[in-house]
């Protein structure tokens, strides 16, 4: 037997899912008020230590643990190159937001972030991922994602 485990697949708390989305959410409109980059640094952190390290490293993500232990845990099996995915894309969208307001287009850099905003408000709201759903129609359209 084989002690190896199919890494595509894995355990996702939806509670854990849609507190991060909040946060997330709460994050940038704190940034749209305050204009403090700052802010935008701290998401673009969460997106990246979730990438390459582990997603507990995040304040974000350790906030969330602690609130989502109050709830009743929904987890489901889910396609977790899914949600990889869409860390890329929410990680793309905060760096251009950054590198936008470092060259001083404040409200380039606000729309970009706000679009983030929606997307995850949606998810906050709905549970539906932007990202992943994107993920599965390049799939559907038969385009392999090799490396992400």
């Amino acid at each position: 037997m084989s002690n190896i485990m199919d890494i595509k697949y894995g355990m996702l708390d939806e509670n854990q899912t849609r507190i991060v989305a909040t946060l997330v959410v709460i994050t940038i409109v704190a940034y749209l008020f305050l204009g403090y980059i700052g802010l935008l640094m701290l998401l673009a952190y969460h997106f990246f230590i979730g990438l390459c390290e582990t997603p507990l490293l995040s304040p974000l993500e350790v906030i969330a643990t602690k609130v989502s232990l109050l709830f009743s845990n929904k987890k489901n099996k889910k396609n977790m190159l899914e949600k990889e995915f869409a860390t890329h894309l929410a990680l793309i969208v905060v760096t251009i937001s950054i590198v936008l307001a470092v060259l001083e287009y404040s409200i380039l850099s606000s729309i970009s972030i706000l679009l983030l905003a929606v997307w995850k408000m949606m998810e906050m709201q709905k549970n539906v991922c932007f990202g992943c759903k994107l993920y599965e129609f390049i799939e559907r359209k038969g385009i392999k994602i090799i490396s992400l």
